[in-house]
């Protein structure tokens, strides 16, 4: 996935880290509205299935966020800051911050 092709963000996260589990849908929302012109992937990893590559990036805890910029194998750090409003759209416009002509935005949630 991260081979400098396109932009990718990361998030490694753990089965039962409540964190996890309350950001998740928000980012598999957030990761379904892209599309292939995007240039732009979201993608997670499962530190207890996966062991090795969280060890590779240095990550110890959960929910940790790297940003692979496209042209670059590197990770960049990517410090989540959710004021309001969707953590989804927090994310979609945090990956705009970073990659230009991005902008992307989920609809607001519906309210029952």
């Amino acid at each position: 996935m991260v081979d400098g092709t396109k932009n990718v963000l990361v998030m490694f996260h753990y089965k039962t880290c409540g964190h996890c589990q309350t950001i998740e849908p928000e980012y598999e929302e957030a990761a379904a509205i892209l599309t292939e012109s995007d240039e732009v992937v979201m993608a997670w990893v499962d530190t207890e299935d996966y062991p090795k590559i969280p060890e590779r990036y240095g990550v110890t805890g959960a929910p940790v966020f790297k940003f692979f910029a496209k042209g670059t194998v590197e990770a960049d750090k990517f410090y989540y800051v959710h004021y309001n409003g969707r953590m989804g759209n927090t994310l979609l416009k945090m990956l705009g911050d970073r990659v230009e002509g991005f902008t992307k935005k989920l609809p607001p949630m519906k309210d029952y």
